[in-house]
């Protein structure tokens, strides 16, 4: 029985991280409520299983150092739109993303794909 126990928890870890320090920031004299992702396993989760997001919301991926970052769509089922900010707090660039069209998705080992 103890085994089912340490699986369930294991299940329920992630939905624990969801409950990430919210603060208020504000961008073009628009106050937006942020989820702070500052760790490995909050930014790894991100904005993953979310149906829905407050208009005037959004997570904040917090980094130690200054570097090129890629984000990724995996599990997320709201359209995004991620402003990368520099270490002076300038919006250097906005990409709009989407979920994944799980209706075409082609998973296949590299190797079995030919053109």
């Amino acid at each position: 029985m103890k085994y089912c126990y340490r699986i369930l928890l294991a299940l329920l870890l992630p939905l624990a991280v969801n409950a990430a320090e919210i603060k208020e920031i504000q961008i073009n004299q628009k106050n937006i409520q942020v989820e702070i992702a500052d760790t490995d396993q909050e930014r790894e989760l991100g904005l993953m299983y979310r149906k829905t997001l407050p208009a005037e919301a959004g997570m904040l991926f917090k980094f130690d150092n200054t570097m090129p970052v890629c984000m990724w769509m995996k599990n997320t089922y709201i359209p995004l739109s991620v402003a990368f900010i520099d270490s002076n707090g300038t919006i250097i660039n906005i990409e709009k993303m989407h979920p994944p069209d799980r209706k075409y998705s082609l998973q296949q080992k590299s190797s079995e794909i030919r053109s």
